[in-house]
């Protein structure tokens, strides 16, 4: 009747309770995918803050001039943050518990990867600025700065798409569209370098093999920092749960009960 309808919280036209279950899958889909974005972002954000600061403390030049900074905004971040929103679901997503209407989209395990991806990027940027610059002078300086703030957020891309669980090779193409998007960045970043139009107005040179041994190295340690934590932050919330288990099962096995 009508009056059951306005008085219930949810109408099934077609009498179909699966349709429950999609709604839910995609919700969390959706949620999920929306935290994935901001946490990419926080992530490229805090460490280009990270660098700059950096720069005021040891009295430096600028590492980044504002062409650049927005280059990476824009750019660089804009085409795999789209990407992202396209994420395709895990298979156990329906097996998480439910999210509270109240939960927030920064959890303590993005604040975390936040915080380390952001500080080991942008301290280790820093390190190549300083190096460069002491011996190559400014202009190669703000190259590697840029060139390696860029090739970073590609590169972790990949890593911050599933928090719980090491990379897989088998992932990498579960998502077509952010392949696409990383390799067309990855293509305007060298063409940002090697097009002297767009050289002119960002205020960059070409690169040596010594610089590009060295933007290679530090996006590499990254990668392995954020893997060997996520591995770490799994296995101490596998702990975690099992030992929340056991005080429960416990009472049971002793013949007790669960208040």
């Amino acid at each position: 009747t009508d009056t059951a309808k306005e008085s219930a919280d949810m109408v099934l036209l077609d009498n179909n309770f699966s349709v429950i279950i999609s709604a839910i899958r995609e919700g969390r889909i959706i949620f999920n995918n929306i935290r994935t974005v901001i946490l990419y972002f926080l992530a490229d954000s805090f460490s280009a803050i990270i660098l700059l600061v950096s720069s005021f403390i040891f009295k430096l030049p600028l590492p980044l001039t504002a062409a650049q900074l927005l280059w990476i905004n824009i750019i660089t971040d804009g085409l795999p943050s789209f990407a992202l929103t396209l994420e395709p679901a895990d298979k156990t997503i329906l097996n998480k518990k439910p999210i509270g209407s109240q939960a927030s989209l920064v959890t303590f395990q993005m604040k975390l990867f936040i915080a380390l991806i952001s500080s080991i990027g942008g301290i280790m940027t820093a390190g190549l600025f300083y190096f460069f610059y002491a011996r190559e002078g400014l202009e190669i300086a703000r190259t590697v700065a840029f060139t390696t703030l860029a090739f970073n957020t590609l590169a972790y891309v990949y890593s911050i798409r599933d928090l719980g669980h090491p990379f897989q090779i088998r992932k990498l193409f579960s998502n077509s569209w952010l392949i696409l998007a990383v390799g067309v960045s990855f293509a305007l970043q060298m063409l940002a370098l090697y097009a002297p139009p767009l050289a002119r107005f960002l205020h960059v040179q070409e690169l040596g093999s010594l610089e590009w041994a060295m933007i290679i190295a530090e996006v590499t340690v990254v990668l392995l920092v954020v893997e060997f934590m996520k591995l770490l932050y799994s296995l101490f919330a596998k702990t975690l749960t099992k030992k929340k288990f056991d005080d429960i099962v416990a009472p049971l096995n002793k013949g007790g009960r669960v208040a």
